[in-house]
């Protein structure tokens, strides 16, 4: 299973239902056998609160944003036994990536057999969730994004659709059976994205 889920974790849900990250959370541990905890409004607004219903679930695994990620360690850190930790949607610093591999705020490391592992995870709304994602290690190694996902190939290419060396500048392309086929009812804008 993804990320090493299992029958014996217990995710807290809290995406929007209309954000496709909410598959995931959805059916990732339910697939794998766990549990699903979903966060309601309140909890999701408040980190105090959402950082509250993480320790009473006995929350294994989480996935957020880092603006999201930053919320928690900033309301008392993420408690230990989330030894599971996504983060996706936007770039994650690596200042915030090395709390998250730490444990908590104050550095402790999970007592769950294995420690926290932290996955930095890609994915633009046309490969729906993500495409590709990469455990992180702590400091000093770089923060990667690579093609994880069975099926799935990262590309950098230059202006002229040629491969770029490691460390160059240019854009990601997709392809796989994670990718779309087209925007409905917009040629123009299929057209221009893919």
């Amino acid at each position: 299973p993804m990320f090493g889920l299992t029958e014996a974790d217990r995710m807290v849900a809290s995406a929007t239902f209309a954000f496709d990250i909410a598959v995931l959370e959805l059916l990732a541990p339910v697939l794998a056998g766990g549990c699903v905890v979903i966060a309601d409004a309140e909890q999701i607004q408040d980190a105090a609160r959402l950082r509250d219903l993480l320790t009473d679930s006995g929350a294994t695994a989480m996935q957020a944003t880092p603006s999201g990620w930053r919320r928690l360690v900033d309301a008392g850190g993420i408690p230990a036994g989330v030894r599971l930790r996504i983060s996706g949607g936007e770039p994650l610093p690596r200042d915030l990536a090395d709390v998250l591999c730490a444990g908590d705020a104050a550095g402790r490391l999970s007592a769950q057999p294995g420690g926290v592992r932290l996955w930095n995870m890609y994915g633009p709304t046309e490969t729906t969730v993500y495409s590709g994602g990469y455990p992180v290690a702590p400091s000093p190694a770089p923060l990667e994004v690579g093609s994880i996902i069975e099926g799935n190939q990262h590309y950098v290419l230059d202006d002229q659709m040629r491969p770029v060396p490691p460390g160059v500048f240019g854009e990601v392309y997709i392809g796989g059976a994670c990718l779309a086929n087209g925007y409905h009812g917009a040629p123009g804008l299929t057209a221009a994205r893919f």
